[in-house]
C-alpha cells in the first residue's frame, strides 16, 4: 500500500545553495526571467519593441541588489502560487528563456531577506513578497525541525500589498543584506564584465563594428534574429564584451596589442535531417598564441542558446582537438534546437540524441577547419621566423665583416656556421610560404589568414650576400681577416689574441646585448 510522500525541506537548499558554482549566475538567472516576460509585454502590445528594460542596481554600502523590469509584472491572486511554487513552471520551454521554476530561489543562498514585488497592469495595488533567507538557512540547517518543503516556504515567506497606479507594470527582485561570503555580487565593476559575455545584449559597435557582418549574416541566412535587451546597471547600458585587440598584461600592470581581430567567418550546424541546428562566428587574426585570459575578457568561442551564454567559456574545450585550442578563438556558437535543452544549472545542455548530435558537428568543424587555421597560422609564422633568423646573421657577418671585425677566430667560424644552418632553414621555409601563397588563391580562410602575418612578420626582402667562409673576396682580400681587436694598437699582438679569446668566452656566457656592452668597454680601454 502506498503512503503519502513529501518534499524534504532540503530540496529548498539544493536549489537555493547547490545549483550553481559561480554566485554571479544569479544575475543571469532573474536577467533571464525579466527577458521572457519583456517577450510577452511586448507580444502582447503593453511595450513597444525596444521598450523593455533591465534596471540592476548594486549597492555596495547598503549591501543590497535590485534587478527591475518593466514587463507584464503578476497579477494579485497568482504572486503566492507563481512565486512560491517550486518547479512549478507553465513556460513553453520551445520559445522561453527559463522554463524550470527555480531560478528566482537562486537569491536565497546569497542574502537574510529576498523581496519580490510587483505590480499588474489595471491593478490598483503592487505584492509584495519577502522570503526570510535567514530563518530558512536556520530551519534547514537545523534537524529537529521536520516540516517538509512547502511547509518551510509558508513559515519563512510573508504577503503583503500596497496601493498603487493602474498604470504600473513591473517585476522586481531584492536582494537586502548580501552575505560577507559573497562580496564578489556587490562588485560592481565585475558584474558589468560578467553581464557583458553572459547577458543577451547588444554588440557595442564602436567597440566592435565587425558585428554588422553578423546581423547581415543573420538575415541572409535567415536565420532567428538575436534576442537583444537593453540591460542597465546602476543608469549604464550593458553590451557585449568584444573588441578587436588582443592584449598582453604584464605583471607590472603594462598592457600591449599583441593581436587583432581583422576579419570574421561562419558556419553553420546542419542536422541529419538537413535542419540547422545551430551556428556560429568567429574571429579571423593572427593567430599569435593562445589568447591570454588577463585583459581578454572575449577570448573563446563562447556556447549560446537564446543568446544567453551556456556555462562558462570553458564549455566547450572538451570539442576541440586539443585544449588550448578554445583560447585562440573570439566568436560565438549559437544552439538552436529546440531539443538542445539547458541543464538545472545551465552549464550545459541535457544529454539527448540532439545534444550528441550538435556535438558530432561542432566537433567536426573544430577539428577539420578551426585546428587547421591555427596550426598553420603558426607554420606561417615559423617560417617567416627562419627566414628573418637567416636575414639577422646575414646582416651581424656583414657588419662585423665590413666594419667592426670578429672577436676572435672561433666567433668567425661559429656564426658562418650558424649562418649555413639558418640557410638551409630559410630555404626550406621560402618553399612553404610559395605554397601558402598558392594556398590563398583557393582556400578562402588562408587568404584572410596569410596577408596579415605575412605584414607583421616577413622580414625586408633585400639582404646583404654572405659568402662562405673560405671563399676568398676579390674585392678586399683582407677584409675577412678582420677581428675586432686588431684595432687594440695599445696590446701586442699576443695580448690581442688572448683578448680575443676572452671576447669569446663573453659572447658564450652573457645575452648578446650584455656581451656587446661589455667587449665595448674593454675596447675603450685599450683602443
Amino acid at each position: 500500500m502506498k503512503t503519502k510522500l513529501k518534499f524534504g525541506k532540503n530540496i529548498i537548499g539544493t536549489l537555493t545553495e547547490g545549483m550553481y558554482e559561480n554566485s554571479r549566475f544569479i544575475y543571469r538567472e532573474y536577467i533571464q526571467n525579466a527577458a521572457d516576460q519583456i517577450d510577452i509585454a511586448t507580444s502582447l502590445g503593453l511595450l513597444e519593441e525596444g521598450e523593455g528594460v533591465i534596471d540592476i542596481r548594486i549597492e555596495p554600502t547598503k549591501r543590497e541588489i535590485i534587478i527591475k523590469d518593466n514587463a507584464t509584472g503578476i497579477p494579485q491572486e497568482k504572486v503566492y502560487e507563481t512565486l512560491g511554487n517550486v518547479a512549478a513552471s507553465t513556460k513553453d520551454r520551445k520559445i522561453q528563456k527559463g522554463f524550470r521554476g527555480i531560478g528566482r530561489l537562486g537569491g536565497l543562498g546569497y542574502c537574510k531577506r529576498l523581496i519580490f514585488e510587483t505590480s499588474y497592469f489595471g491593478e490598483e495595488c503592487k505584492t509584495i513578497m519577502s522570503w526570510d533567507a535567514a530563518k530558512l538557512k536556520s530551519h534547514l540547517s537545523d534537524r529537529a525541525i521536520t516540516l517538509d518543503a512547502i511547509a518551510v516556504i509558508d513559515d519563512v515567506t510573508e504577503i503583503s500589498t500596497e496601493p498603487c497606479t493602474k498604470d504600473e507594470h513591473y517585476f522586481s527582485v531584492k536582494l537586502e543584506h548580501i552575505n560577507e561570503t559573497n562580496e564578489l555580487l556587490l562588485n560592481v565593476e565585475d558584474i558589468k564584465e560578467y553581464l557583458s559575455m553572459i547577458a543577451p545584449v547588444p554588440f557595442n559597435f564602436g567597440e566592435f563594428y565587425l558585428a554588422r557582418k553578423i546581423y547581415d549574416y543573420i538575415q541572409s541566412e535567415k536565420l532567428p534574429e538575436l534576442d537583444e535587451y537593453n540591460v542597465r546597471i546602476n543608469g549604464e547600458q550593458i553590451f557585449k564584451g568584444y573588441k578587436l585587440g588582443i592584449h598582453h598584461i604584464t605583471t607590472g600592470g603594462n598592457s600591449s596589442r599583441i593581436d587583432e581581430i581583422r576579419d570574421i567567418e561562419f558556419q553553420k550546424f546542419i542536422n541529419h535531417k538537413d535542419e540547422v541546428i545551430g551556428w556560429c562566428w568567429f574571429g579571423i587574426s593572427n593567430f599569435e598564441k593562445v589568447i591570454p585570459e588577463r585583459g581578454n575578457r572575449h577570448r573563446a568561442l563562447r556556447l549560446r542558446k537564446n543568446n544567453i551564454q551556456i556555462g562558462e567559456a570553458t564549455a566547450l574545450n572538451d570539442l576541440h582537438k586539443e585544449g588550448r585550442g578554445n583560447n585562440y578563438f573570439v566568436g560565438e556558437i549559437h544552439a538552436l534546437d529546440y531539443e538542445l535543452i539547458p541543464n538545472s544549472s545551465r552549464s550545459y545542455f541535457n544529454e539527448n540524441q540532439e545534444c550528441r548530435q550538435f556535438e558530432r558537428e561542432v566537433r567536426a568543424f573544430f577539428h577539420d577547419t578551426l585546428h587547421k587555421i591555427y596550426y598553420d597560422a603558426n607554420n606561417i609564422k615559423n617560417a617567416f621566423k627562419h627566414i628573418a633568423e637567416e636575414q639577422k646573421l646575414a646582416q651581424l657577418i656583414h657588419k662585423k665583416t665590413t666594419q667592426t671585425g670578429f672577436s676572435s677566430g672561433s666567433e668567425k667560424k661559429s656564426l658562418f656556421k650558424k649562418y649555413e644552418e639558418a640557410q638551409k632553414k630559410a630555404q626550406e621555409s621560402q618553399k612553404k610560404i610559395e605554397k601558402f601563397t598558392t594556398r590563398t588563391t583557393k582556400e578562402p580562410l588562408i587568404s584572410k589568414v596569410f596577408p596579415g602575418i605575412e605584414e607583421k612578420h616577413a622580414p625586408p626582402k633585400e639582404i646583404p650576400k654572405i659568402k662562405p667562409l673560405n671563399e676568398p673576396n676579390k674585392t678586399n682580400k683582407k677584409i675577412n681577416k678582420k677581428f675586432r681587436t686588431d684595432n687594440l694598437t695599445k696590446l701586442p699582438r699576443e695580448q690581442r689574441k688572448f683578448l680575443g679569446d676572452i671576447f669569446d668566452i663573453i659572447i658564450r656566457a652573457l645575452p648578446p646585448d650584455m656581451a656587446e656592452a661589455l667587449i665595448c668597454k674593454i675596447e675603450e680601454e685599450y683602443k
